[in-house]
């Protein structure tokens, strides 16, 4: 047996500093960290390969002297425990540098999925070094294997950049607390690999194991010896010796091996049941022959479905295993046969052939077969080889890692779920269809970052098409088998499906197409505009309009921002296609008399905001209505106070004059009432003045009148002289400096609370959105507006302290103090009234 294998060798390295990054506790991700800690913090290196990985074959196997080195680790004597593992992600994603999404999202690191089995290892006591600190050996050599299952075109396609994003965390024990991998400089990941042929089978015949790859599967340049059972003659090699060629075949050609009888020729006794026993291996690399396709047989986002995906350690299970799109096709028994390889714990694999034919009744085409026992529990590799009928002609061949779990409970049925430790229905289950084991599939609607998650309801149902093939989006899987659970509709991304896409912007949780750039920008500018336009209008009708005609615009003002915050809650359960296309433009520009930011389209000209700072910013939008209104207001005064009118001089006079004229009344034991006091002396002449003066509430603006609203001071004095009494009206209460300071006293409060009116619905229906929490799938407390939000942590905890006041001084604070308003006038408008009464009843007499 020749033994020339070459071995491979690439060394990935991150791009710049952008290509790593730490995650606290809080869930903020900040890329470009100097050093990996061991306290909690979860970090990820994007190891970067140029030349990349690759193999003409398009399989590979990694060898025990890959390296993963960093410079130096510090802290305590006694090491860590530290994780690794290999995050699941597609090219393009491996590709972004962490400061962009997916990494960068909140709880990103955790958010992105990590493949399982062999490519998450934990490393045990991992000892403090001051030069460099390396992974190596089996370990390392099991998660770059696994990395590489379903990634054949990838590999097998020469120039294509390859990425290997790894996880490094504290395995769970906080063992050192103090421990941290330098990340400056940038650690290295140099892979050792060998290009491999496909697993070779012979029946009534056996294969040697490969001491590169440890299975029936040779390296290129290596070779296999084929050996047939006894009574049997081997046919198609001489020696039987089959060498791997860099084109990913054996020669001779595997067509030609065979172990044929040297008797006539009889039915082969069954094989033996598979007994499992020794150490748990590393999913197998089964590559396909490069042979030339036949026309029509390609198929794309190729998708297998086992039900039921789960098996007792005793085996014994029917399963069938049916392929999404064109099953039918794809399965076809006139021309293809189809061999299955499962390969469980410490065994060769097994091979099972058994094509349904839907002349036999079966309700879809699809591959039978009964599971194997097994020793072990887990996940085990399935492989499917597609064949020409009567040829050994590969047609391709398709790796699935983690598509059949082996499990040591009976939980296995479809409508069942192994969850909490216990066999529960999937009706208890929200939103999950459930094919068996502990694996849940979310529904239209629902969102689940694995298969091993519990789905969570989706703030929008339409942004979330779930798993199971609804919505018009057909169910995927990962590169492992499992099926792919975090699936947004096209114009949504993130966790929980929460943020918008590229090219779309958030309104009120939908997302809908920003449209051209000159357009967008256009709408973005009007809307500013339009928002400034609504403040500065609201201000200056306070200014410029009496109270009688400002109180019926904020009235209005009112009403239609009601019927818009309706109106645009109805809309988010509409998409634009199913609307003419001026409807979202025409709600969304409605928003304006709400203050909402929203209307400006973040996300298209604007960046996008998460809901922390949509709010802080929608509080200084509020804070800006009633500061516009003071400032006119002030501006106003100011300018009568520098030009005051002939109208108010000659008011003011009247005043004097009318309160002399009640100063000559007071010898009367009659009483009136003024600014909540009672006082003495009150004629028929002089109730009649303060009746006509007295007004309720706050001055007519811009009305020569003004001045009547001012309260007058009566300081009565009483003098005994031989006893006649003197009463005395002290008229300093209508100094001009004091009328002046009532009188902006009373705008400026007036300004401020009828701008607090105008904004109370939006901040209002905001601060509710901040304090709405739900229990997620994956136990989290998270905000209903935005569920990539945990409630009271990170950022959110830190708007908790402008959340929680705000609910309980403005929210709550505003109607009760409306409330006092409301009643201190109806009383003052009773006391006048009594007062007018009384002087036509005193004039009677």
């Amino acid at each position: 047996m020749a033994e020339a294998a070459t071995l491979k060798q690439a060394v990935g390295t991150p791009s710049s500093p952008l290509f790593t990054a730490s995650m606290a506790s809080t869930g903020e991700v900040a890329a470009g960290p100097t050093a990996l800690v061991f306290d909690g913090t979860i970090s990820a290196v994007n190891f970067g390969f140029s030349p990349p990985i690759a193999s003409t074959t398009g399989a590979v196997v990694f060898a025990e002297t890959s390296v993963m080195s960093f410079s130096k680790m510090d802290g305590a004597s006694g090491g860590a425990d530290v994780r690794t593992s290999v995050y699941d992600v597609e090219a393009l994603e491996a590709e972004v540098d962490m400061a962009n999404l997916p990494w960068a999202d909140y709880r990103g690191l955790q958010a992105v999925p990590l493949l399982t089995g062999d490519g998450d290892q934990t490393w045990t006591d991992v000892a403090v070094s001051a030069s460099t600190k390396s992974f190596s050996g089996r370990q390392l050599a099991a998660m770059l294997s696994s990395w590489a299952q379903g990634r054949q075109e990838q590999l097998r396609t020469s120039g294509v950049p390859n990425n290997i994003v790894m996880m490094i965390s504290d395995a769970g024990t906080l063992k050192c607390p103090s421990c941290s991998l330098s990340a400056s400089p940038l650690p290295t990941l140099t892979v050792d690999y060998y290009e491999i042929c496909r697993v070779v089978t012979v029946a009534n015949g056996q294969v040697s194991v490969s001491p590169v790859t440890g299975r029936t599967q040779a390296a290129v340049g290596d070779s296999l010896v084929v050996t047939c059972s006894a009574g049997y003659t081997l046919t198609g090699s001489v020696d039987g010796v089959i060498l791997c060629t860099d084109t990913g075949s054996y020669d001779p050609p595997l067509t030609g091996i065979a172990c044929e009888a040297a008797r006539p020729p009889a039915s082969p006794p069954p094989p033996p049941p598979p007994t499992f026993v020794g150490p748990v291996r590393p999913p197998p690399e089964v590559a396909p022959v490069v042979e030339p396709t036949p026309p029509g047989t390609e198929f794309a986002d190729v998708t297998f479905f086992l039900e039921p995906s789960t098996s007792p350690l005793g085996g014994g299970v029917e399963m069938t295993m049916r392929k999404v799109p064109d099953g039918a096709a794809y399965c076809d028994p006139t021309k293809y046969e189809i061999d299955v390889y499962i390969f469980a714990p410490g065994a060769q694999p097994v091979l099972l052939r058994d094509i349904e034919d839907p002349a036999r009744g079966g309700e879809k085409p699809g591959i039978v077969f009964i599971s194997p026992a097994s020793n072990e529990t887990g996940y085990v590799a399935i492989d499917i080889v597609r064949r020409a009928k009567g040829t050994e002609q590969i047609i391709d061949v398709h790796v699935l890692p983690s598509l059949l779990n082996y499990v040591d409970h009976d939980c296995i049925l479809p409508g069942y779920v192994f969850f909490d430790g216990s066999c529960k229905p999937c009706v208890d289950i929200e939103g999950a269809y459930c094919p068996g084991g502990a694996r849940m599939w979310p529904l239209d609607g629902y969102w689940a970052a694995s298969e091993d998650g519990r789905p969570t309801k989706c703030r929008v149902a339409s942004s979330c098409p779930g798993a199971v093939g609804s919505a018009g989006v057909p169910p995927q899987q990962t590169v492992t088998g499992k099926r792919r659970t975090a699936t947004c509709q096209a114009r949504y991304t993130g966790t929980f499906c929460a943020q918008c896409a590229a090219g779309y912007s958030m309104d009120n949780g939908v997302c809908r197409s920003c449209g051209g750039a000159t357009a967008s920008y256009v709408e973005t500018a009007l809307a500013g505009v339009g928002l400034v336009a609504v403040i500065v209008l609201l201000a200056l009708s306070q200014v410029l309009l009496s109270r009688s005609k400002f109180a019926l615009v904020l009235f209005t003002l009112l009403c239609l921002q009601n019927t818009v915050f309706a109106v645009r809650l109805g809309f988010q359960a509409i998409d634009d296609g199913e609307v003419p296309s001026w409807l979202p433009t025409a709600v969304r520009m409605s928003t304006l008399i709400l203050f909402d930011l929203e209307a400006l389209r973040h996300g298209c000209a604007v960046p996008p905001m998460s809901y922390p700072s949509l709010y802080m910013a929608s509080l200084c939008i509020g804070a800006l209505v009633p500061l516009a209104a003071v400032v006119l207001r002030y501006t106003c005064l100011r300018s009568r106070k520098v030009a005051p009118s002939r109208a108010s001089t000659r008011s003011e006079q009247g005043v004097r004059e009318r309160a002399s004229t009640l100063g000559e009344s007071m010898a009367s034991p009659s009483s009136i009432f003024i600014n909540g006091e009672f006082i003495s002396g009150l004629g028929s002449s002089s109730s009649s003045d303060i009746a006509s003066g007295l007004e309720l509430g706050y001055p007519e603006s811009g009305s020569g009148s003004s001045i009547g609203a001012h309260s007058l001071v009566v300081e009565e004095q009483q003098e005994n002289h031989g006893g006649a009494g003197l009463t005395h009206l002290d008229l300093a209460a209508l100094d001009s400096t004091m009328r002046d300071v009532v009188s902006s006293w009373e705008s400026v409060v007036g300004a401020v609370f009828a701008s607090l009116i105008a904004v109370f619905l939006p901040i209002t229906a905001r601060t509710a959105q901040g304090l709405m929490c739900v229990r997620a799938g994956d136990g989290e407390l998270r905000l209903a507006a935005d569920l990539s939000v945990v409630c009271f942590d990170g950022t959110h905890g830190v708007m908790a302290v402008v959340l929680v006041p705000m609910a309980a001084f403005f929210c709550l604070g505003l109607p009760l103090w409306s409330t006092v308003v409301v009643v201190r006038t109806i009383r003052r408008r009773q006391v006048a009234r009594a007062l007018r009464s009384r002087r036509r009843g005193c004039g009677s007499e």
